[in-house]
């Protein structure tokens, strides 16, 4: 499919027809996981320079989707990312950021964030800011510093906290632990 397009412009018209016709998750199911798996096969001799075109192309369309929402909503969403840049999985990030956008939040986006510490001024952030929502999306697991301040956010400042992607799955437990501890809380 996308070896039979002939540039950025009509990946760009396209991409934009499929948008409006499909929701968000039928578009990824039907559209996004099929091309990323056509453009990602090792046989494929256009690989780099097709993923790289599918995937900012795709990005530029998530943008300026959110850009838009962002004007219209109150709502506050922060979306956190920690993988690395160069994972091939920044089009899935803003996906879940045009997914939130499409749930009337306006989102804030910070991705490539730094694994090695706690993020400091979140809490800051999250207040000042008046989030409603964190939500952490990401492949790998997080160190033990960065859960409990997510876990301090979601207690302290009565922003709830929710991990998507595989770190989910990774992370069910903490997951578990936090919906706990809510409601022993709100009792």
């Amino acid at each position: 499919m996308l070896y039979q397009i002939a540039g950025a412009e009509k990946l760009e018209q396209l991409l934009s027809q499929l948008m409006k016709e499909y929701p968000l998750p039928m578009f990824i199911e039907k559209v996004v996981v099929p091309v990323d798996t056509q453009v990602n096969d090792p046989a494929n001799p256009l690989r780099a320079i097709q993923q790289a075109l599918w995937q900012s192309t795709l990005i530029e369309q998530c943008v300026s989707l959110v850009a838009k929402t962002r004007k219209r909503s109150s709502r506050k969403a922060m979306l956190l990312s920690f993988e690395p840049a160069q994972d091939g999985i920044t089009h899935y990030i803003w996906l879940e950021a045009l997914s939130l956008s499409n749930d009337g939040y306006s989102v804030t986006l910070l991705n490539n964030l730094p694994f090695n510490s706690k993020l400091h001024g979140l809490e800051a952030a999250v207040s000042q800011q008046a989030f409603e929502s964190v939500v952490v999306i990401g492949e790998s697991k997080l160190p033990q510093a960065i859960l409990k301040q997510l876990a301090r956010v979601d207690s302290e400042f009565q922003c709830p906290v929710s991990l998507r992607g595989s770190i989910a799955v990774i992370h069910a437990e903490w997951v578990q632990q936090l919906k706990g501890a809510l409601s022993n809380g709100r009792e």
